[in-house]
């Protein structure tokens, strides 16, 4: 079962990934591995199990009161606003970590490219 907030005891999230990969691909790549490592975390994952980066999270236990919990701990954690329509929960983490790599590159090269 999700938890909607980090177990008691249990050390703080890794740090975010600073965004200073030149592409796109290698931040998205490199926020795939912060997604997962935070997931799992976040939801209990066993250490036998792993997240799937291509299924939606709803399909790995994720409901929508934990979905938006870990949106706001991962906008907090990297100091932006996930600009999306779809709800986290019906994401997966490629789709979460390809929106997040753009918005950072975007955050990075500034209002004027």
């Amino acid at each position: 079962m999700p938890k909607t907030s980090p177990p008691v005891g249990r050390e703080e999230l890794p740090p975010a990934p600073v965004a200073t990969a030149a592409s796109t691909d290698a931040r998205a790549l490199s926020l795939e591995e912060y997604l997962c490592r935070m997931l799992r975390h976040w939801i209990d994952v066993p250490p036998a199990h792993r997240i799937d980066r291509r299924r939606p999270l709803y399909s790995q236990g994720v409901d929508s009161i934990t979905a938006l919990a870990f949106q706001r701990r991962l906008e907090s954690a990297l100091r932006l606003s996930l600009r999306t329509t779809r709800p986290l929960r019906d994401s997966s983490v490629t789709e979460i970590a390809a929106l997040l790599a753009e918005q950072l590159g975007e955050a990075r090269r500034g209002p004027l490219g």
